[in-house]
């Protein structure tokens, strides 16, 4: 009998007869459906597995369906260890981490806390690397019985081999900071053609280790030919936990990327003057803003932060819509007079004088400092001063963040 090539691979597979293999997945639902039920019943590798292993993803639903059953899991009352159940038998079958639906059901039986179930399940739970499982999987992670803390170890690693984590960071977080480092750092996980790889020098660069200064400045040198998405975003990392290890030669990297930016994508730029910034020991306005984020009264901040949280607040008023009418008609819009005056001190004269434009569409007074009453000021604007607003809008767009950063540092330089 010719056997078609799909049976002959699975036979091949699996090291069964071809024969074999068709007669399972010629099976009618009907009887594939009772051999299930004879599988579940089985303990180990019986008849039944033998005979369902050629058809497994035929009857995967069916293993699903049983794992969620109420009752799938309940444990024999002459039973205290080792005990089989309908439930442990159809997960074997299954292969961890591709089926979502099962979560709910995972979820309930980590709480009961089961130590034969936990052993059996703990794999199955690290291996969606799901944000739906963070809980469960650090009380598998610290679970008391060292078998449950040693499946779930080894689970961790599915989800990263395979690139089909949520988060790895917020998983890792549970192994601590060392063993999360040497996860990480195996050959098998920190390799240029891994899927998270951009995910993985981010957890590093966030465990304040990053990947070894030779992995990053190899990768780097690759990435350079390449202006995939994706590839951006990993040069961007590496670019980081390099500046870690070696800030002189981030800060070398950064300067080409930026003495010849109009051949790189913003974000690639951005990241390389954030790099300098950091190579230098110094704070952008950004996050100088951002130490006065909480609770601040800007009327009451020094001129130190008060220029930066006058720039940051501005700017990302307008970036919101990509209009200057956000700003006018927001906080940061009572004090855009001062703004312009900032952006100038800063050396950011493009900047400024939009924003000066712009003020000089309210009238002499420019734009109130309060609220309620600069709301009807922009709902008074005729149509023509708001089609100026636009144009203004759209020339303070064209200018490129890098010239705003460039502006940064050299009054970082002068004052800092």
């Amino acid at each position: 009998m010719k056997y078609s090539a799909e049976v002959l691979e699975i036979a091949k597979r699996i090291g069964r007869e071809p024969e074999e293999v068709f007669q399972a997945r010629a099976l009618k639902p009907e009887a594939l459906r009772s051999l299930v039920e004879e599988y579940v019943r089985e303990e180990g590798q019986g008849p039944a597995h033998w005979r369902l292993l050629p058809a497994k993803e035929l009857v995967t639903p069916l293993l699903v369906e049983v794992v969620q059953r109420p009752d799938s899991f309940r444990k024999p009352a002459n039973k205290n260890s080792n005990w089989h159940s309908p439930g442990l038998q159809a997960l074997a079958l299954l292969e961890p981490g591709k089926h979502r639906e099962l979560i709910p059901t995972l979820r309930r039986l980590v709480r009961k806390n089961d130590v034969h179930v936990l052993k059996t399940i703990d794999q199955h739970v690290m291996a969606f690397g799901s944000k739906d499982l963070l809980e469960e999987s650090r009380r598998l992670l610290t679970h008391e019985d060292e078998r449950v803390r040693s499946g779930a170890r080894g689970g961790a690693f599915t989800p990263l081999e395979n690139g089909t984590a949520d988060d790895p960071t917020r998983l890792l977080v549970f192994y601590g900071k060392d063993k999360a480092e040497q996860l990480l750092k195996q050959p098998e996980i920190l390799r240029p053609d891994h899927p998270l790889l951009w995910e993985i020098i981010l957890t590093l660069n966030k465990l304040e280790t990053s990947a070894p200064e030779d992995f990053l400045k190899n990768l780097l040198q690759t990435r350079n030919e390449s202006k995939a998405p994706i590839d951006d975003n990993i040069a961007n990392a590496a670019l980081v936990g390099l500046c870690l290890w070696n800030p002189g030669e981030a800060d070398r990297i950064a300067v080409q990327v930026i003495s010849n930016w109009k051949n790189y994508p913003m974000q690639r730029v951005l990241s390389a003057w954030n790099v300098r910034f950091k190579a230098a020991g110094k704070t952008s306005i950004s996050d100088l803003a951002a130490y006065e984020a909480d609770g601040y009264e800007l009327d009451s901040l020094s001129v130190e932060f008060r220029i930066p949280r006058l720039i940051f607040e501005f700017d990302g008023d307008f970036s919101k819509m990509g209009s200057l009418s956000e700003p006018y008609c927001g906080n940061s819009g009572g004090y855009a007079k001062e703004t312009a005056d900032a952006f100038e001190k800063i050396g950011a004269t493009q900047h400024a004088e939009i924003i000066r434009q712009a003020n000089r569409l309210f009238g002499s007074s420019g734009p109130l400092k309060d609220y309620n009453r600069r709301q009807e000021q922009v709902g008074n604007l005729s149509d023509k001063k708001t089609a100026q607003m636009e144009q203004l809008s759209e020339q303070y767009a064209s200018l490129h963040p890098a010239l705003l950063l460039l502006a940064e540092w050299e009054w970082n330089q002068a004052n800092r």
